[in-house]
């Protein structure tokens, strides 16, 4: 019994440097070192074209994405230039100037929700780093220590993104002088 164990382990090493070696000698082939490095090297040229096809292909895709969204969003825009254009000729009377301004506005706010920006809300609310960058400290007993008070400059998202930090005054507690940083 231990015998025929051991023959059938022989012939599987035996199956198994055939298997790891197939280029060797089987039968009556012969193994040709500098045939099989040829076919190695065509192997690798080819290999080296389809990877160069790929990367190709893969960098036009990219760039047609961003000329589609850029089509895409300029596309968009264009109403509210028209609507500016408009205003602009219509300059000479202030009140009707005055509504058309603010019509391109609420126009161009609503074109931006729809693509995903939203303002950060910065006032009355913690200091976050993340999303606000603190300009001047203001000393004050109106609000908790770290609040914004004041906002010198909107901060947006644009898909959870900080496009634009916030740029802002925050509250701080005792005799610090309101200009410091």
């Amino acid at each position: 019994m231990e015998m025929a164990k051991k023959e059938v382990n022989a012939q599987k090493e035996t199956e198994e440097v055939k298997t790891d070696l197939p280029d060797q000698e089987m039968g009556k082939q012969q193994y040709d070192p500098e045939l099989r490095i040829q076919e190695l090297t065509v192997l690798l040229q080819r290999l080296q074209a389809d990877f160069d096809n790929f990367r190709r292909r893969a960098e036009k895709n990219t760039l047609d994405s961003i000329q589609r969204g850029t089509i895409d969003v300029v596309s968009k825009l264009l109403p509210i230039l028209d609507s500016f254009e408009m205003a602009l000729k219509n300059n000479l009377m202030q009140d009707e100037f005055s509504k058309g301004i603010h019509l391109i506005y609420i126009q161009l706010l609503d074109l931006f929700k729809t693509l995903g920006l939203k303002p950060i809300a910065s006032i009355n609310v913690p200091f976050d780093p993340y999303k606000h960058e603190a300009l001047l400290r203001a000393t004050t007993n109106d609000f908790p220590e770290n609040t914004v008070v004041e906002i010198f400059q909107k901060g947006y998202l644009l898909h959870d993104y900080v496009l634009r930090y916030a740029k802002v005054k925050v509250s701080v507690r005792g005799n610090e002088t309101t200009n410091s940083k």
